[in-house]
């Protein structure tokens, strides 16, 4: 079944147990335009919720998920990157993502 969506551009999802309750949820990075200027993960979980990330460090710039390059014959250029995993051994997942500075 395909979903609309006003998203620019929307990418592999991950699935991850976000509240640590034995059940998987889908996390997805997406961008509201093309050039991915305004981008956000959306988390599945009895509906699509937006995280509203800030993806901003700590001196105020601005991040963003490095946009799809479709015209580049190179494998995995044409999708945003997300991966999820405990990476600091806390016991909770972890995301990381590739980004950029806007």
């Amino acid at each position: 079944m395909r979903v609309e969506s006003p998203f620019g551009v929307v990418s592999a999802g991950s699935h991850v147990d976000v509240e640590l309750k034995g059940s998987l949820d889908l996390v997805v990075p997406l961008c509201f335009d093309y050039q991915c200027r305004n981008s956000t993960i959306a988390l599945y979980h009895d509906g699509w919720h937006d995280l509203k990330i800030y993806f901003a460090d700590l001196k105020k710039e601005l991040w963003s998920f490095v946009p799809p390059d479709k015209w580049k014959n190179v494998m995995y250029t044409d999708a945003i990157t997300l991966q999820t995993e405990d990476f600091n051994m806390d016991g909770y997942p972890g995301l990381l993502a590739t980004l950029q500075t806007n």
